[in-house]
């Protein structure tokens, strides 16, 4: 099959900067973005990366794919069908399989990650990775701060529901957001909706998070464990009554390998 770049809608963002005068540069390390500051117009921009596998930067005006639907001028591309994508996934099984994030299921490198194209006029940078996010801001962005309501950040610890179960004490945290805007976002990366930790320093410690996320066009909620593995997948979106008996569960499990550790 022929790889193809397909355009990605950003309207649900508010982008300033243009493809001809604002040109982009990417910072690696910890949270790995393309920033694009505009100190003409006092506008700063910045595409963060989650779960960044691969990048690379070329020069070109011309995007070496062909493009089907949409904007030719957009700004993201998803690459269909893509070659790089299927040589990032071999060589994780191949060497990696056995110990892939923290006894992670490297099959999700073909089920949740995607080829992206970033084109700005004059280059354009290539990722591999599970998805992205857009932010702008007045003021020019400090690579390791997110900002309040970015998606990789935890869940506010306010207003955390209590839960007594199996002689422990666990805390629920909640996305503030409305599930229908959690929805809208998670076309482009994966949204915390619900998190989960015991006493003591639960909200230091979170125990496990459900994360809402697009795949093939439908939503998903992700039950993930404390390393980011996935435990449960569930076909649709989940409301808190859901995530009550899931906590108490895993409370249940818990309190039994406590138990067990204490007769050992």
């Amino acid at each position: 099959m022929i790889e193809a770049a397909e355009p990605i809608d950003l309207s649900e963002f508010e982008l300033s900067f243009n493809l001809v005068d604002d040109y982009p540069f990417v910072k690696t390390g910890g949270n790995t973005s393309i920033f694009i500051d505009s100190w003409e117009k006092k506008k700063f921009g910045r595409f963060t990366f989650e779960k960044l596998d691969s990048i690379r930067v070329s020069r070109g005006e011309f995007i070496p794919y062909e493009i089907v639907g949409g904007n030719k001028w957009n700004i993201v591309f998803k690459i269909n069908n893509s070659t790089w994508l299927n040589e990032r996934y071999e060589y994780e099984k191949k060497y990696y399989e056995k110990s892939y994030e923290f006894n992670g299921d490297v099959e999700e490198i073909k089920t949740d990650y995607k080829h992206l194209l970033f084109f700005f006029g004059e280059n354009f940078i290539e990722a591999i990775c599970r998805g992205f996010w857009y932010e702008e801001s007045d003021e020019a962005h400090v690579q390791s701060i997110l900002s309040e309501n970015h998606p990789f950040q935890k869940l506010p610890q306010e207003d955390a529901i209590e839960i007594n179960h199996a002689g422990l004490k666990g805390f629920i945290f909640q996305n503030k957001l409305p599930q229908e805007e959690l929805i809208k976002r998670a076309k482009y990366c994966s949204q915390k909706q619900f998190s989960f930790g015991l006493e003591p320093n639960s909200y230091k410690r979170i125990n496990s998070t459900i994360q809402l996320m697009e795949r093939n066009g439908s939503i998903t909620s992700s039950l993930r464990g404390y390393f980011g593995a996935e435990i449960k997948r569930f076909d649709r979106a989940l409301e808190l009554s859901d995530v009550i008996p899931i906590m108490e569960k895993n409370m249940e499990d818990i309190a039994e390998r406590k138990t067990k550790s204490k007769k050992e």
